[in-house]
């Protein structure tokens, strides 16, 4: 099953170069990461002033038994969730998803998962 992501703030683009910005939906059906511009299934498109992403700064894990995690890669600024209004720091484990979760990078991006 697919992971689609909404974007609520900020903008983000694939592989294709295909911007995602405010109220885009993303369709994820296999394992990604999330980092900076050339090396990532989905890179931040941010001011430089906003904080610097990393060049893997995050995954999203597709399970063979079904759900979604996320898990930070060492990233300098950090990978955040918001979870029913606490937002979360991540380390290096993995976070299952849950839907509504919404996913904090480098201050101005956020994802929020709309389905599972």
């Amino acid at each position: 099953m697919a992971l689609i992501l909404s974007v609520i703030n900020g903008a983000i683009a694939d592989k294709n170069s295909k911007i995602y910005s405010r109220g885009d939906k993303l369709k994820i059906e296999e394992s990604i990461k999330i980092g900076r511009v050339g090396g990532s299934d989905l890179s931040l498109i941010i001011p430089r002033e906003y904080g610097r992403v990393s060049k893997e700064h995050c995954k999203i894990d597709k399970h063979l038994l079904g759900g979604w995690t996320l898990c930070d890669l060492n990233s300098t600024n950090g990978t955040y969730v918001r979870i029913r209004g606490t937002l979360l720091r991540l380390t290096k484990e993995e976070l299952k998803l849950e839907k509504d979760d919404v996913i904090s990078l480098v201050k101005e991006v956020d994802l929020q998962v709309i389905e599972l």
